[in-house]
Formats: C-alpha cells, structure tokens, sequence
C-alpha cells in the first residue's frame, strides 16, 4: 500500500496517462483521498499534531476570502490537496514508513527504464505508437512528444510526467535525497536521467548544485579562490563573446534560448509577473483572475498568453500575496536547515530555483515535504513486522 500511495502522490503532483487526456490530478487525489481514510480508519489513528499544515490552509482561505469576499472552487481544491498531505503524513508517521527514502528508490529504477526506453527510441524511432495529440509512447512505459523533435530536432525524457523538465525537477530531488542522506545509488544515474531531459533549467540547477557541494564539501581558500576566479574568467568570456556563448548553448541543448518560447515564456513570468502581483501585494488576485497580468504582456509585448505563470513562487505571490508566500519560503528555509547542516544554504538555493522553474510548490510532493515534521531519514529501521501489517 506504502507503494501505491508514493505513486499517487507522484501522479498527482505531475504526473499524466496520456491517452486518459487532461486535468487526471482530481482522479489521482481521489483515490489518495480513499486509500488513506481506508488505511488510517482501518488502524485508527486518525490525528497528528502538524500547526504549520494547518495555518498555510487557514492563511489560503483567509487571503481568497478577503480578496474578492468568496473562495472559489480551485481554492477549495487547494485546501482538500493541503488536507490530503495531512492523511498521507498520518499513515506515514504511524507506521515508520521513510516516504522520501521510497521515493529515491522509485526514481532511481524509474530512471532506469526511461534511459532504456530513450535509447531504443532514438535509435529505433518506428517503434512508438501515437496515443494523444502530438504524444507517443513505447509499451506505455514513456511518452514522447513530437512538438519536441519538431522543435529541438531530438526527443526528450519525461517518462510519465506531463513536461521533460517536470521530470528533471523529481530526478533532481531525488539525487538531493540519495546523496544527502540515503546513499544507495551512484549518482551517475541521475545525472545521466537529467540529461537526457535536455532541459536547459534542470541541466543547469544540477550542475550548479554539484559545484555548491563541491565548494561545501572541500572548502578551503585556495579552492575558493580558483572557482572564483574560474567564474569571473567565465562571466568575462561570455560578455565578450556573447554569440559565441549563445551559439554553444544551442548546440548543447538543440534549441534557440533566445527566441525559443519555453525561455522567454519564464523570463516574461518572472518580469512581468511580478510586476502583476505588487498591484496587489498582501492578498494577491485570487487563484482565476490572471487579467492584470494578460493585460501587461498585451500591452508591453503585444500578445496574451492563456493560462497561468510558470514560476511558482511568482505565481503564489500574484494569487496569494506576501503573507501566504513568506510563509512558505520560510518553510522551505525550516527544511533545508532542519535536514541538511551545513548545506542548508545551498540546497535553500537550490529548491528556490527548481520552485521558480516549474509550478510544483503546491504540488502534493513538495508539500509533503515542507510538512513533514520529521527529519529524512529520521525513521526507525527494521520495522519489518509493522510494514508488512500496512502492505
């Protein structure tokens, strides 16, 4: 069962069966929903002390309700995920199961087989059966999108999840787990699972991740120094051959960072979107109403984007305001130092950039995260009889 909820919470979160069609997460919450009540119910026991779980969804509807003095149906939706978080960390927390630990275990073999898969395609192409729109899939076990190949001349990995760079965000917290605390598994997988994302945003907060560890790990002045002076002779290069620096990136990554529309979509996001949200800056516009923010791109940019802002963090602050997002950077910053020492600062940065890249800080995952109140790792081993009780 422990399993089953892992993957409902990793479907939820950005998952997608393709050929099921659009908006799956209800489903999935649904029978998350009906799991847990079963399993808790069933061994009775039902509450766990969380303050912080309850005060985020307190602030929620607080902020929605003095917004526009009602809470719309998304809102309400955000609150039962919030609730959902609160069932899965109950079964959880009576039961010793170590979620995070599972959690580097499904993505190390899923990594596995989507690298498999990645390889037969690109090698034997004929193989992948259209499913949904411009999808593909090989035996169900991944899909591929010919907007990609059409686009960057090359498929990219996303195996189950809805976007190659969703993919290469859950890669990455799962690296984060596995060398941090686990150490089950060579690195090499994830490193090689991230690439083949081909996803300039992933690529680029892992590589920079393995610096940050680098630096922490072996910290001495001449070291410090040298990267230094390393970064500055970089930062001189690309400012004086900025063509050139463009033109590699290009040829890394098959896309033009320039004009490709993924970049300047979370560029315009991030510019414009926060200019939106200091419109209204303590309750935000509320979870439907993204006017203010189409009518700055139509008249700076000349163009309307439909749907809402990539940028997670952003887009929190254009609905919900200061108040609901200062809370939850500062949950972010409660986790990192309550998990990782001395390199709090470094993973603190480095889930901040994967928030800003991706809308996945209120994602089931990510809020599970931030709510747990126990330390990863910080289970109790060789449970075996009251595992097998749940299983």
């Amino acid at each position: 069962m422990a399993w089953l909820i892992i993957i409902l919470v990793l479907f939820a979160s950005g998952g997608w069966i393709v050929p099921l069609g659009f908006h799956q997460e209800y489903v999935y919450l649904g029978l998350l929903y009906l799991l847990t009540l079963f399993l808790i119910l069933r061994h009775r026991g039902f509450f766990d002390r969380n303050k912080w779980l309850f005060i985020m969804a307190g602030l929620v509807v607080i902020t929605s309700f003095f917004n526009d003095y009602r809470i719309s149906g998304k809102e309400i939706t955000l609150v039962l995920k919030i609730i959902a978080v609160y069932f899965v960390l109950v079964y959880t927390h009576r039961f010793n199961i170590d979620w995070k630990r599972m959690f580097v275990d499904f993505m190390y073999w899923l990594s596995w087989i989507s690298l498999a898969v990645y390889a037969i395609v690109l090698i034997f192409p004929d193989l992948l059966i259209r499913v949904y729109a411009d999808y593909s899939t090989f035996l169900g076990l991944s899909y591929f999108r010919d907007t990609d190949m059409m686009r960057f001349g090359l498929y990219r990995n996303q195996a189950f999840f809805w976007e190659a760079g969703v993919f290469g965000v859950f890669l990455i917290m799962a690296y984060i787990f596995n060398y941090y605390h686990y150490r089950r598994y060579s690195p090499w997988i994830f490193y090689l699972a991230v690439a083949s994302t081909f996803s300039v945003g992933a690529c680029g907060i892992l590589a920079a991740l393995v610096i940050g560890q680098k630096l922490v790990k072996s910290f001495n002045l001449k070291k410090s120094l040298a990267f230094a002076s390393a970064g500055i002779i970089m930062f001189i290069l690309i400012y004086s051959y900025p063509v050139e620096a463009v033109g590699l990136v290009n040829a890394v990554f098959h896309r033009d960072i320039l004009n490709d529309g993924s970049t300047m979509v979370r560029f315009y996001d991030l510019k414009m979107g926060l200019a939106a949200a200091w419109e209204k800056p303590f309750f935000g516009h509320g979870f439907d109403d993204y006017s203010l923010y189409q009518e700055m791109l139509e008249t700076q940019l000349g163009y309307v984007r439909m749907g809402g802002i990539s940028n997670s963090l952003v887009d929190m602050l254009y609905k919900y305001g200061l108040f609901v997002t200062g809370l939850y950077i500062y949950l972010v910053l409660r986790f990192v130092r309550r998990n990782f020492n001395r390199d709090a600062t470094v993973l603190f940065l480095a889930l901040i950039m994967l928030l800003m890249f991706e809308p996945l800080a209120f994602s089931l995952f990510f809020m599970l995260l931030l709510f747990d109140q126990r330390q990863v790792g910080n289970m109790i081993e060789n449970q075996t009889e009251m595992q097998s009780s749940v299983s």
